[in-house]
């Protein structure tokens, strides 16, 4: 993020030697050019602090434009296509001034959103006291020149670092509000958003009659070795509906660029003991009480994050870490991914995650033992 406005700073810079280096050719070019602005205010969007802070450097970017049209001005030697190039920059200035406003405060912190304004107010004045004067300069092939344009590039460039800093600064202040918040309530919040911005999509709407969470809930259960006619059954369905409907939500997850489906999907995966008809109150439920090590799995961290180490391991040495997992423990890949989408989303990840690489180590090495030896051994070199 924060190299952002670095990098279309540098994106200009570019343009600019270009149209110096070719000043008699675009010189030439620009006399049938007409300046004029191509700024078109986009709506201001943002769930978070890092879609907050970035509206600033995405309505900045834009001065890449302006530059051209000014340098390409300058080039023509003509005076009022210069001042026309200016007024437009200037004025472009004031309606990026216009969308600072329509920002808002974040969560009542309007810092940042005063910062922004600030900074495109000093820039207009840049442009007054530094780019205007070297204009004139230039125009009149004047011996101090070099020396103006020095000027207003290195105070452009200072301006630049300021809004940079004052980005890394709110970045940062949220970042560390939010370790303290937890990574489990940010989810939380993530996830009620999302449902939240979810109403009235197009891409949720129920293919016979079943819904994302329907379907969700229907994966599980079948993968959990309940049979596939008692769960069509359950939810009403038959056979060549629930085919089309898995067909439809794999597709609608492919094409949603958005990722809501599947971001909904995964929520689900969390909630299918609650589903009205495939929960625990519902009309099926998993049969745990046979298998202890299911049961486990669902109340059991280090359990859960055992046996995504002995799984890995497992693939590590040639076998298939499904079936495995399977045979050992009689866990399915359904419902072991189900919980994988329930404790990775806890506030231990980090710590858990360094865990199962440490168990990951101590299979691998149970496994080369039974195998008589390391992978590496059975390589003929």
């Amino acid at each position: 993020m924060f190299g952002k406005l670095k990098n279309i700073f540098n994106k200009a810079e570019e343009a600019i030697e270009n149209l110096q280096e070719n000043n008699t050719t675009q010189s030439s070019n620009s006399e049938n050019e007409s300046v004029q602005s191509s700024y078109q205010p986009e709506p201001i969007y943002f769930e978070d602090y890092i879609d907050y802070s970035n509206i600033i450097p995405e309505i900045d970017e834009h001065y890449v434009d302006n530059y051209e049209n000014f340098y390409n001005a300058l080039n023509s030697n003509n005076r009022q296509k210069v001042e026309k190039a200016i007024s437009i920059w200037k004025s472009d200035l004031e309606k990026y001034k216009e969308q600072v406003h329509k920002m808002g405060p974040y969560e009542g912190d309007d810092s940042l959103q005063q910062h922004a304004i600030a900074y495109f107010d000093d820039k207009i004045k840049n442009i007054e006291n530094d780019f205007e004067p070297y204009a004139e300069a230039f125009l009149m092939d004047a011996t101090n020149q070099q020396e103006l344009y020095d000027r207003a590039e290195d105070n452009k460039m200072a301006l630049y670092d300021r809004i940079n800093d004052q980005l890394e600064k709110f970045v940062q202040k949220y970042e560390d509000k939010n370790s303290d918040i937890g990574i489990e309530q940010m989810y939380q919040q993530h996830d009620a958003k999302v449902l939240e911005d979810s109403k009235d999509n197009p891409l949720l709407e129920p293919i016979h009659g079943i819904s994302l969470y329907d379907y969700a809930a229907g994966v599980v259960k079948i993968g959990s070795n309940i049979p596939e006619v008692d769960v069509l059954k359950a939810l009403g369905v038959d056979k060549p509906q629930w085919d089309e409907a898995n067909l439809i939500w794999n597709q609608r997850m492919e094409q949603d660029t958005e990722m809501t489906v599947m971001t909904l999907y995964s929520q689900y995966f969390t909630k299918i003991n609650e589903h009205p008809t495939l929960g625990n109150n519902g009309n099926l439920s998993a049969d745990t009480a046979s298998n202890p090590n299911l049961e486990r799995l669902k109340t059991d961290e280090h359990f859960f994050y055992d046996l995504a180490a002995e799984r890995d391991a497992a693939i590590e040495v040639g076998k298939d870490g499904a079936q495995y997992i399977l045979d050992k423990y009689g866990i399915g890949i359904v419902d072991f991914q189900a919980q994988a989408v329930i404790w990775t989303r806890s506030g231990n990840y980090s710590s858990m995650i360094t865990y199962q690489m440490e168990k990951k180590e101590e299979y691998l090495k149970q496994f080369q033992n039974e195998m008589g030896g390391t992978i590496a051994d059975d390589i003929d070199f």
